[in-house]
């Protein structure tokens, strides 16, 4: 009897928990674990082509400036932009967009924003002005991983419009928002990353017949980047 007795308490004595001693726990500072990594920026800008000339083989034509398909020129009466009558007050004003373009390509992981600011319209540097306007639209474009398709001029393409004095970006043809180049700025952005594709500029003008002085009109406007 005693035997068994004994064995018992041994078999106790393991399982109890050994609280009889002092513990010195070291611990210095505290979690989490932080993981740290550095991603290098990169902003590419391309001015692919920053010419935009009426050369009367592939321009458009509208009676409004804004808010109506284009179609191709000739116009309703035959009539290209360059042509001295175009737009003759005998026809009504006539608005012709160039079928040239101007190109600007960008690739950035970084927030980017795009600024465009006007000098004027079509100057002659004789006296002679011409109304003048731009349109521009992304296509094809990406904004935040959001592909944004189309075709300029065509039935899509998100071309710019003005929201608030600055540019905003949904609208597609025949809406296509017109700007000014009498003066003026406007600022898209900043877009988020990924941000790539195609920025496409086309030109507008208003033709009023013989009122038009003939000569070389040119002007330009700004387009600038910032991140």
């Amino acid at each position: 009897m005693l035997r068994i007795t004994f064995l018992c308490l041994a078999v106790l004595g393991l399982a109890m928990p050994a609280l009889a001693y002092d513990i010195n726990a070291d611990i210095q500072g505290t979690g989490p674990v932080v993981i740290n990594a550095t991603i290098e920026g990169y902003v590419q800008v391309i001015y692919e082509d920053v010419l935009i000339t009426f050369d009367e083989t592939d321009d458009w034509w509208s009676t409004t400036l804004t808010g109506a398909a284009y179609a191709a020129c000739p116009d309703d009466e035959g009539k290209f932009p360059e042509d001295p009558w175009a737009g003759d007050s005998y026809y009504g004003t006539r608005y012709y967009e160039s079928g040239d373009g101007a190109t600007i390509y960008v690739n950035s992981n970084m927030a980017l924003s795009m600024t465009v600011t006007t000098d004027g319209d079509l100057d002659n540097g004789e006296g002679g002005t011409i109304p003048t306007y731009f349109t521009c639209a992304l296509a094809p474009f990406q904004i935040g991983g959001t592909a944004l398709s189309g075709n300029v001029p065509g039935s899509s393409g998100h071309y710019l419009y003005e929201d608030s004095g600055d540019f905003a970006h949904g609208d597609v043809f025949p809406n296509q928002g017109a700007f000014t180049c009498a003066g003026g700025s406007w600022t898209l952005g900043p877009m988020d990353p990924q941000v790539e594709g195609t920025i496409k500029f086309l030109a507008r003008i208003e033709r009023n017949g013989m009122q038009d002085m003939a000569g070389d009109y040119t002007t330009d406007f700004d387009v600038t980047f910032s991140y």
